[in-house]
């Protein structure tokens, strides 16, 4: 009967993790954050006549389009270009960071466990004979934060909003 009362707060510890989705326990404060709808001209407007775009309006095809030009030494501008910029490099070293936040927020998430351990020996004597002692402790410590009101999953989402922020500025520092 003892082991059951034991294993109770770590049962329920573990139906509470199994409740949690992606918002909080109970509920999410505040509105979900929708994305705006960013329009994309689909043509280029040179003089009278209208061009289509290169990447058709997906500017996720823009990634390595002067390739299509099939120019070596172009290629070859372009990519010593990005090695030598400050600015792309300021970029990675953005997304590093922002990835690093992602990493944190996920981690807040999770349990902890905490220990340590103590050693101490001792001599003393009351006037006699010499005592000795050595005394062990050792330290086990636990916790975890219940996500009730999605201040933890917030916390994710923001750290996800940033890194496709620093995702889109190392694209933006690239086309510069």
């Amino acid at each position: 009967m003892d082991r059951a009362k034991a294993c109770l707060p770590l049962a329920l510890a573990a139906a509470l993790t199994g409740c949690s989705g992606p918002g909080g326990l109970l509920a999410t404060v505040g509105p979900d954050y929708r994305a705006p709808i960013t329009p994309v001209v689909g043509r280029w407007h040179a003089k009278a006549e209208a061009v289509p775009l290169a990447h058709g309006g997906d500017p996720g095809r823009l990634t390595r389009w002067w390739e299509r030009f099939h120019d070596p030494v172009l290629s070859r501008f372009l990519a010593a270009a990005q090695r030598e910029s400050a600015s792309v490099a300021l970029a990675g070293a953005r997304i590093h960071q922002a990835s690093a936040g992602q990493v944190g927020a996920l981690a807040a998430a999770l349990p902890t466990l905490d220990t340590s351990l103590q050693g101490n020996h001792s001599a003393f004597s009351f006037g006699g004979p010499v005592f000795e002692r050595t005394l062990y402790q050792w330290d086990v410590q636990a916790s975890w934060e219940v996500d009730l009101f999605g201040g933890l999953a917030r916390q994710r989402e923001a750290a996800q909003s940033q890194l496709d922020a620093r995702n889109a500025s190392w694209h933006d520092a690239r086309v510069a």
